[in-house]
Formats: structure tokens, sequence, C-alpha cells
């Protein structure tokens, strides 16, 4: 709301100043200048802590609930990164949070053999869990379903009914299917890094 709030003050004042022929910036007070320097920092450091974890949110609390996949393993070798299941259940954020204190971000699936190849993976856990976590979610205001990582969503494999258009923003992979089903992001869910 601030930030609202300065660019009408600086927009009314770089009017004013246009008109009788002062520089714009110039007329700007040591308070507004400021302000307007704190708001810029402000949303730096806001959009910061959206992408790089604190110390304190990478301590180890799913212990040994972990079990790496190596990429040569998955599609003859085609996909060059690894995947990490995680057990412990978690939120959606508290997931993605925790897949970048592992230096990645909830999976995204390319085609039919990762998802296959993921799936044979997790379907192989002794988990009470129905579904994992994948990387992808509809944000609010937006009408598209995209990848956490930001890769585009070239290959769907949505549950019959699925994505459901009310409320479930968030994204799971069914253990026995492989179909995705949306969900609730506050619901607590073991998931899948891309490391």
């Amino acid at each position: 709301m601030k930030v609202y709030m300065i660019l009408l003050l600086l927009l009314l004042g770089t009017t004013s100043a246009q008109e009788s022929g002062e520089e714009d910036l110039e007329e700007l007070g040591d308070n507004e200048m400021d302000l307007l320097t704190e708001e810029e920092s402000t949303a730096e450091e806001e959009e910061e802590e959206e992408t790089t974890p604190l110390a304190s949110d990478c301590q180890e609390e799913c212990g040994e609930k972990k079990i790496l996949i190596e990429s040569s393993k998955l599609c003859n070798g085609s996909e060059t990164c690894q995947y990490l299941i995680i057990l412990c259940h978690q939120t959606f954020q508290q997931a993605q949070r925790t897949c970048r204190c592992h230096k990645g971000q909830l999976t995204s699936i390319s085609n039919q053999c990762v998802n296959q190849s993921i799936l044979s993976r997790v379907f192989a856990q002794n988990t009470r869990a129905p579904s994992f976590w994948i990387g992808l979610q509809k944000s609010s205001g937006h009408q598209r379903f995209r990848w956490v990582d930001g890769r585009c969503l070239t290959y769907q494999n949505w549950a019959n009914g699925e994505p459901r258009r009310c409320g479930q923003q968030c994204v799971t992979m069914d253990k026995r299917s492989g179909k995705w089903c949306t969900s609730n992001c506050n619901a607590r869910r073991p998931f899948i890094c891309r490391i």
C-alpha cells in the first residue's frame, strides 16, 4: 500500500515539477527519498526470502526419510538431474523450502517416462501416504498451472475430473496410478524434489 502512495506522490511531484520546469527527482525531499529507498529494499528482501531459505529453514527435520534416485536410472539416462523422495509430511510451501535446502525444487515432470520412473520408486516406498507433492501449482491470480521451477507445462497426467477449478491450487501424484490431482496446499504430504 505504501508503494502505491509513494508512486502517486512521485507522479504528482513529477507532473508539477515538469509544469514548473524544475528537475523531478531533485524535488523529492530527504524523507520521500528515504521512504522510496526503504520500499525498494523491502521488496527486494521479500523476493529474496521466497527463493533463498534461511539456515534455520534447512535444519534436518526429515532425518533418514529420504531416497535418492540417480538420473541414470530414469529413462535410459536421458534425464540429467537427480530426484529425492522425502517421506516426511509437509505442506506444499514447506516441501518447496526443503527442496531448496537440497539445492533443488519440487519436481517438474516433462514426459510419461519420467512420470512412470518416479511412480515406480514412489510406489515401492512403504508409506501410508496415498500421494506425494510434485512442483505444479496454480498461483492466486493465474488461470493456468505452472511448474515451480519455471518450466512450461508440456506434459500432463491428470486423473479423471482433474484439475478441479475451485480452491485446490497445488498438485499431487497418486502413489498407485501416477495420475495428478489438485489438493489443498496446506495438506501435509511426502514429496519429490528434483535436484
